[in-house]
């Protein structure tokens, strides 16, 4: 749609689960808003209901995709069992293999709980971040099970990690409950790599960080 006619996905009733991800290909304005009162509450669920090794995730943003809000959501990544990492990550920003589509711009992950999976909210951009992803806000998410008892709800690897972007924000989340059982990944809260430039990670809380793969104590 135009940008005067942005596209708002919504729910009217209660809590909806999805046995797929939501995949954005190529989009333009387009707002995922799970709040029912027109407010903070997070009344949509969309969850990646499926074993690790499909590798699916629960919101996947690619293809040159611009001007994307996720708001008001819990968004959960495939179901992990204990011997395996987490596989696909809950949120994923990624451009590999469509440079031609240019660098995705004017992402907004805000006020969504993102759990289960490996990284929380991650983002690869196009030929090794030569072609950025750029204006990437993301702000006020509890990221990781938080204050849920099965550890298997929270996340296998990381936070949030980026690799290749420019005017990135990463403020004022909540990175709680990342659960590493296997692989040689140390729990991280937020991981940036490659080419990017003017990064901004601040006020973010990060703790309850736990690991007891063998691999990471020789």
């Amino acid at each position: 749609p135009a940008a005067a006619n942005v596209a708002t996905i919504t729910v009217t009733g209660g809590i909806a689960a999805n046995t797929f991800c939501v995949r954005l290909f190529n989009a333009n304005n387009v707002t995922i808003d799970g709040s029912n009162s027109g407010g903070s509450d997070r009344s949509l669920t969309i969850t990646q209901d499926t074993v690790v090794a499909l590798n699916r995730n629960g919101v996947l943003i690619t293809k040159g995709s611009k001007n994307i809000t996720v708001k008001n959501t819990i968004v959960e990544g495939p179901r992990r069992v204990a011997v395996l990492t987490g596989g696909a990550d809950p949120i994923r920003i990624v451009n590999t293999g469509f440079a031609a589509n240019g660098g995705q711009n004017n992402i907004t992950i805000n006020n969504n709980w993102v759990r289960r999976g490996a990284t929380g909210i991650s983002q690869v951009a196009a030929n090794g971040g030569t072609v950025r992803d750029t204006n990437i806000v993301i702000t006020n998410n509890l990221i990781g099970g938080g204050a849920l008892v099965a550890q298997l709800a929270h996340l296998a690897n990381r936070g949030v990690d980026f690799n290749g972007n420019q005017d990135i924000v990463v403020a004022d989340n909540d990175i709680n409950g990342i659960y590493v059982i296997s692989g040689t990944n140390l729990p991280t809260g937020a991981h940036l790599s490659g080419n990017y430039r003017n990064a901004l990670v601040t006020r973010n809380q990060v703790h309850n960080l736990v690991c007891v793969s063998a691999a990471n104590f020789p």
